[in-house]
């Protein structure tokens, strides 16, 4: 199989795994998206879909799949569950390395 082959194919068994609730909700999320509605992913008619569209399409199912079906709790029903276990949320947020405690950020081991 070629690489354009190989991504069609990936298409299909992602499209192929996901419920119909989940198509569902992939048809509202790729309809106000760039990509559009894609009739294709019923029909499996490629033709005109160039290697760089089918990889995106590709990439844009794997993320909405690990979304819908892994990443993403109920906020909501998360909060309140934080809530009852009397709990606070934490008032600072921070990203990037964070130097052990005592340690100046820019000194070395």
């Amino acid at each position: 199989m070629d690489k354009r082959s190989d991504r069609i194919a990936e298409i299909d068994s992602l499209y192929g795994s996901m419920t119909e609730q989940e198509r569902e909700k992939w048809r509202q999320t790729a309809g106000r998206s760039w990509i559009g509605e894609v009739p294709e992913l019923a029909s499996g008619d490629w033709d005109g879909w160039e290697e760089e569209r089918l990889e995106a399409l590709a990439g844009m199912l794997r993320g909405f799949l690990l979304t819908v079906r892994q990443a993403v709790p109920d906020i909501r029903e998360a909060y309140a569950k934080f809530q009852a276990e009397g709990r606070q949320l934490p008032r600072k947020v921070s990203f990037g390395f964070e130097p052990e405690p005592g340690k100046k950020k820019d000194e070395e081991e």
